[in-house]
C-alpha cells in the first residue's frame, strides 16, 4: 500500500551512500495546499505513529528513526509508501496526491504499521514474512476491514456470480494478489474474536520474536492451522453475505447500467458504501451526455469523500469536471482547473486524460480570445503517447496558428500531419476531425 514517492523507493541502491533529502524543494514547495498539508502531516507524526504502536502492542524502535517525505510521484495509484534504507524508515507522500486533495487517513495509519514492523524486524526478516501477514495485520491494524470489503463488493457490482469468485479468492490469501487485502485484514478480524485485541497483539509479538507466521497464528487462535484457516474463511464469507445484504449489493446490482435507477438506488440506500459508485456512475453518464448541471452537482458530491475511491478513480472525477466547466461556459475555471490538474497530475493522468484535458484548455482559450495561450498548451502534446492524439494536435495547432497569422507554424506542422500520420488521414477522418473540421482541414490545405 502506499503514499508518495518521486522514484518507485524500493530497493533504491544509490540511497544507501545517501539517504533521501527529507526537503522537499519540487514544484509544488510553495503552493498553499502543500504548505497546509505537509504542516498537518508533521503535526500529527508522531500521535500517529504512537497509535499505530498501540494497536499493534509494540513501539517502534527508537533508534530506527522513522521519517516523513514529501515527494512527486505521479504514478496515478500510488498515493503512499513505507520502506528503510539503512538506520531509518521512510514514509513517502505523494505532493501532487495532497495538492489535488486526495488523502486517506486510514491508509497513512495502515503505512505507519508498515513503519513500526520495518524498525523493528531485520529487513531480510521483514522481507521474509508472508505478505498476507504483512498486509494483513496493517489492514487490521487501520480499521479497514469494512473498506477492503466494501472495495471487493464494489468490484463485482455488475457480476452475477460474485459470491463464487469471491470465495475462490478467499483460497489464494497464501499467494497473496492486490484482491486479496480484504481477506487478508479478515483473518485478523477472525482472531480478534477468538481472542480479543490481545490474540492479535500476541501474535505479532511471537513473530517479531522469530516464531513461524502459520506456527503463531495456530497458537493464538487456540486451534489448529488448518482449522483456523476454515474458520476464517467461513466468518469472512458470512460477513461478505452479511454486507451485501446491508448495502443493498442486489439492487445496485440490478441498476448499475441506469442512472434514473441509480439516482433511486441512492435514496433508498443513503448509508450504503456502493453510493459513491452510484454517484460515480451517474456522474459518468450526466457528462457523456453533456447534461452539465447535474455533472457539475454530482462532482460537487463526490469531491466530498475522495477516500471513497482510488486515486485513479478520483482523477477521473476531477478530469471530467474540467470538460463541464467548459461545456458550461465557465471558460476561466475550465483553464485554471485544467491547468492545476495538468501540472499536478502529470504522467498520472495517462495517455487518454492528459491530452482530452490539454486539448479542452485549449479550447477554452479560444473562447476568452487567447490563441496564444491555446498553442501553448497544445504544444505540450505534439508527442502524445497515442497517434490520434498526436495527430490532431497537429491539425489544432495548424488551424489555431493559422488564425494567428503564424504560417510558417501552421505549414510545418501540417506537412507533418500529412507526411507522417497519412493513414490516420486517410482511415480515420471521423475520429480525428469532429463536426465541420473536415472541411477546415481541406480549406487550411488551399490556404497554405
Amino acid at each position: 500500500m502506499s503514499l508518495l514517492l518521486g522514484t518507485l523507493l524500493l530497493g533504491c541502491s544509490g540511497w544507501k551512500a545517501e539517504p533521501p533529502s527529507l526537503v522537499y524543494d519540487g514544484s509544488l514547495a510553495e503552493d498553499p495546499r502543500f504548505e497546509r498539508a505537509a504542516a498537518a502531516i508533521r503535526g500529527g507524526q508522531e500521535q500517529n505513529l504512537a497509535l499505530a504502536s498501540e494497536r499493534i502492542g509494540v513501539a517502534a524502535n527508537p533508534d530506527v528513526p522513522v521519517h516523513v517525505l514529501f515527494q512527486d510521484l505521479r504514478d496515478e495509484d500510488v498515493l503512499a509508501q513505507t520502506w528503510r534504507e539503512g538506520d531509518a524508515v521512510y514514509l513517502a507522500f505523494s505532493v501532487p496526491a495532497l495538492v489535488l486533495g486526495y488523502r486517506d487517513e486510514r491508509r497513512v495509519q495502515h503505512e505507519l504499521v508498515h513503519a513500526v514492523l520495518r524498525s523493528r524486524m531485520d529487513p531480510a526478516d521483514y522481507r521474509a514474512t508472508p505478505k498476507w501477514a504483512r498486509e494483513g495485520v496493517a489492514v487490521w491494524a487501520a480499521d479497514q476491514q469494512e473498506i477492503k470489503l466494501d472495495q471487493e463488493l464494489r468490484n463485482h457490482s455488475g457480476n452475477a456470480d460474485a459470491f463464487t469468485r469471491i470465495a475462490a479468492d478467499l483460497d489464494t490469501v497464501e499467494s497473496f494478489g492486490v484482491k486479496d487485502y480484504y481477506a487478508a485484514g479478515m483473518r485478523f478480524s477472525w482472531l480478534e474474536e477468538r481472542g480479543g485485541e490481545e490474540a492479535v497483539r500476541g501474535w505479532v509479538s511471537d513473530v517479531l520474536s522469530g516464531t513461524d507466521v502459520d506456527a503463531a497464528f495456530a497458537k493464538r487462535s487456540g486451534v489448529s492451522l488448518e482449522e483456523a484457516r476454515e474458520r476464517s474463511r467461513a466468518y469472512t464469507l458470512e460477513r461478505v453475505e452479511a454486507r451485501a445484504e446491508s448495502a443493498g449489493w442486489g439492487a445496485y446490482k440490478a441498476t448499475a447500467e441506469d442512472p434514473e435507477a441509480l439516482a433511486a438506488f441512492v435514496e433508498e440506500h443513503p448509508t450504503s458504501p456502493l453510493v459513491p459508485d452510484a454517484h460515480r456512475e451517474r456522474y459518468k453518464a450526466a457528462c457523456k451526455a453533456k447534461d452539465v448541471e447535474t455533472c457539475l452537482s454530482l462532482a460537487t458530491e463526490l469531491r466530498k469523500d475522495p477516500e471513497a475511491f482510488g486515486r485513479a478513480d478520483y482523477l477521473d472525477v476531477l478530469c471530467r469536471e474540467v470538460g463541464a466547466l467548459k461545456r458550461a461556459g465557465r471558460d476561466d475555471d475550465a483553464i485554471a482547473a485544467g491547468l492545476d490538474l495538468l501540472h499536478l497530475g502529470g504522467e498520472g493522468l495517462g495517455p487518454k486524460w492528459g491530452p482530452s484535458i490539454g486539448h479542452t484548455v485549449a479550447e477554452a482559450y479560444l473562447s476568452v480570445g487567447n490563441p496564444d495561450g491555446a498553442l501553448e498548451v497544445y504544444g505540450r502534446f505534439m508527442e502524445a503517447e497515442h497517434p490520434y492524439w498526436r495527430a490532431r494536435t497537429r491539425f489544432r495547432t495548424a488551424l489555431v496558428a493559422r488564425q494567428n497569422g503564424d504560417d510558417a507554424l501552421a505549414r510545418r506542422v501540417l506537412k507533418e500531419l500529412e507526411s507522417d500520420y497519412a493513414d490516420w488521414l486517410q482511415e480515420g477522418k471521423e475520429g480525428i476531425f469532429r463536426d465541420g473540421e473536415v472541411a477546415e482541414f481541406e480549406a487550411l490545405k488551399v490556404a497554405l
